[in-house]
């Protein structure tokens, strides 16, 4: 067994920590301390608010605990709050996971070579966003800028997975194209058997 896949093997059915953590963060930070209660409370996770986990956790748990985030505040809150999460969990990942040597040759690459790159870290680390599903990816085409990530049996699929949004635009504007967005345009949620689908476009301009 491969040191990737003994990782894999490790990790399953876990999602990284940052799907807990930083999704309370972002509710004490905009919509205060009773609405952050209400979310965890609802889920069963109190705890988790009080100490969030530095470790990986179950991804039942944390789907549980987005879906008690849908149903505790209105769409719109839900939705703003959950894509904070994820811009809040990219900005982690930047701080303490991706080295700062890959960051700088990611921001010196042409865009659609920088996108090829951080595209295979997240397949490489596929937990932290999707726990037990697959990640599925095509690198953005060199003269349009667009390329797509699918996640297979995607255990946190919350139609639209708006967390998701936040984590995976703000890496790719940050390390491959300043203009960059990834937006769901198919989710998991609605189809059983299908994926998440994920459409990356880095920009005009931004894949050379």
């Amino acid at each position: 067994m491969t040191a990737l896949s003994a990782s894999a093997a490790l990790f399953a059915g876990h999602v990284g920590p940052n799907a807990v953590s930083q999704l309370g963060a972002a509710l004490l930070a905009g919509w205060g301390a009773e609405a952050a209660r209400r979310v965890y409370a609802r889920a069963g996770e109190l705890a988790w608010l009080e100490r969030p986990p530095a470790a990986m956790v179950p991804q039942e748990r944390v789907a549980r605990l987005h879906a008690a985030l849908r149903d505790e505040l209105p769409r719109t809150d839900a939705l703003e709050a959950a894509r904070d999460a994820g811009e809040r969990t990219a900005r982690y990942l930047l701080a303490n996971r991706i080295p700062r040597p890959a960051q700088l040759l990611m921001r010196w690459l042409p865009g659609f070579l920088a996108a090829r790159v951080l595209l295979a870290m997240i397949r490489r680390n596929a937990w932290t966003f999707a726990g037990s599903g697959r990640i599925v990816t095509q690198v953005p085409d060199r003269r349009t800028g667009r390329g797509w990530i699918e996640i297979h049996d995607n255990p946190l699929a919350t139609n639209p997975c708006s967390w998701h949004e936040g984590v995976f635009t703000t890496l790719f504007a940050s390390l491959a194209a300043p203009g960059a967005r990834v937006i769901e345009t198919q989710c998991g949620s609605d189809h059983p058997g299908s994926c998440c689908h994920f459409e990356i476009s880095l920009g005009p301009g931004d894949a050379r």
